[in-house]
Formats: C-alpha cells, structure tokens, sequence
C-alpha cells in the first residue's frame, strides 16, 4: 500500500531538493533486501521589493511633485498578483497615476502582476502641494503579492518632501536719521487671482506667508499726512519660485515714508465781495 506524508518548504534552501528513501525487507530464511528512490522538488521563495522616491527635496504651494514607484519581484517565485496602495500625507493632493485609482487619500493598484522572478514595475503619482500643511511630508507605499503557493509577501517603503511656507516680508519706516519704524500701516501683496493684506506692528514689520510661484506686486496703502519716499511705487517681484529655489527667502522689501502733504489735497473756495449787486 502507498505510504503519504506531507513536508512544508521551510526556505531554507532555495532550488532543486531531493527527497530520498530506502525501503529494506526481511525475509524469513532469506537475506534481508533493499530498494532507494528519490523524487525531487523545486523550493521556490516569493519575496517583493517596493522602492520610492521623490522628484524633488521640496517645493512650494500649487507645485506638483511626482513620485516614482518601482515594485519588483526579488524572489525566484513568479508572483501572479501583486497589489499596490499608496497613501499621500495631508499636505499633497492627488493629481494623477499611472493606471492607478484615487480614494481620499489613497492611490490604488488592484493588481500590476503578473512578475516573473527579478521583474520590475514602474508606477508614478503626480500630487500638488496645497498648501494645508508645511514641513516635512512623507509619502507611503506599500506592496503585497499572492504567489502561487504559499503565503502572501509584504514591502513598503516612504519618500519624503518639504513642503515650504514661502512669504514675503519686509518693513515700514520714517524716512529719517532714526529710522522710527512706522505701525499700522496696510501692505498689498498681490497676484493676477488675488491679494493679501498684512498691518505693520510696532517695529513696523509685516509679513504674508502661504504664497506659491509666479509673479507679485507689493504695495504699500499711503495715509494721509505722508509721502512715500522709497520705493517709488511698487515691488515687483518676478517668479519667486526661482527665487526661492536659488536664493532662498524674499526680505528687506522695505518702505520709507516721510510726513509730507504728498497726493492730499485740501481745496478752498473764496469770493472777492462780500456782497454783490444786479
């Protein structure tokens, strides 16, 4: 009668294992005889490997950063199906994938498989920075493949980005020896789609943060009595993306303002009689 046991591959080896067997029989009267066999099985380990990586170190609000994945098979097991789940922090809005499927906060590969042992998948995420929260954001991903036979196998892996709070600032002053720093005075940053407003304080410092690239214009808002000495009008500040990514912050836009009769007029009107007759 056939004689059935079952052994579980426990990955210590990988390859081609053999089995051995010997048989031996005894004989009443008679030598005792034997017989061997062997039978042979391919141990095979299933394993994944998911890699991430950023674009860019950071960026600025309405910037869109793209994330490159690459999940490969680093077992000798072909792996059917694999399945793919990136997580984008709250400060990154999703903006578009290859292939895959946006949910809240989730970019979803139902299955990027089959992979044979040692192949790779590519996969990207386009996500805008907006703005909703600053510093470090870090981005996750992870993989799971169903080989087989066998259990599932597991990777993940995290990029990460700064997402920058990029302002304007600068301050107001009396243009004279002391420099008195001038408070309660109305600053304009302004774009082609909308302006800020800040108000001086008592060192006469004003500041709007939360800007993004592109093109501003920073005014100041004269009050009356006062003439503005420098700038003669406005700032114009041209693609502060570059700037910031070559330079750094944007300071020191300064405005100096003398007590003057400046644009305030005042109109009188007299007449040369007191009384007039027809």
């Amino acid at each position: 009668a056939p004689l059935r046991f079952n052994a579980a591959i426990d990955g210590s080896v990988e390859g081609e294992v053999t089995n051995c067997v010997t048989a031996i029989g005894t004989a009443q009267g008679g030598p005792d005889v034997a017989a061997n066999a062997t039978a042979s099985v391919l141990a095979e380990k299933a394993d994944i490997t998911v890699t991430k990586t950023a674009d860019q170190e950071f960026g600025l609000r309405g910037e869109l950063i793209n994330f490159t994945l690459t999940v490969t098979n680093s077992g000798s097991a072909v792996l059917p199906h694999v399945f793919v789940s990136d997580k984008l922090p709250f400060g990154l809005a999703y903006d578009s994938s290859a292939g895959g499927i946006s949910s809240g906060q989730y970019v979803n590969w139902t299955d990027v498989g089959p992979l044979a042992a040692g192949e790779s998948r590519n996969l990207w995420i386009k996500a805008e920075i907006d703005g909703s929260v600053y510093g470090n954001l870090t981005n996750r991903v992870d993989a799971t493949a169903y080989p087989e036979y066998g259990d599932p196998v597991n990777s993940s892996a995290t990029a990460d980005m700064e997402s920058r709070n990029i302002c304007l600032s600068g301050h107001k002053y009396q243009h004279n020896a002391t420099g008195q720093p001038l408070e309660g005075w109305t600053i304009i940053v302004s774009n082609e789609t909308r302006s800020w407003t800040n108000i001086t304080d008592s060192d006469g410092y004003w500041q709007v943060c939360g800007l993004g690239g592109g093109n501003y214009t920073v005014c100041e808002v004269n009050q009356p009595g006062w003439k503005q000495v420098y700038p003669e009008g406005c700032y114009e500040v041209i693609d502060l993306a570059a700037i910031i990514h070559n330079t750094g912050p944007v300071t020191g836009l300064d405005f100096y303002n003398d007590p003057g009769p400046g644009c305030n007029l005042t109109l009188t009107k007299t007449a040369d009689k007191a009384t007039a007759r027809r």
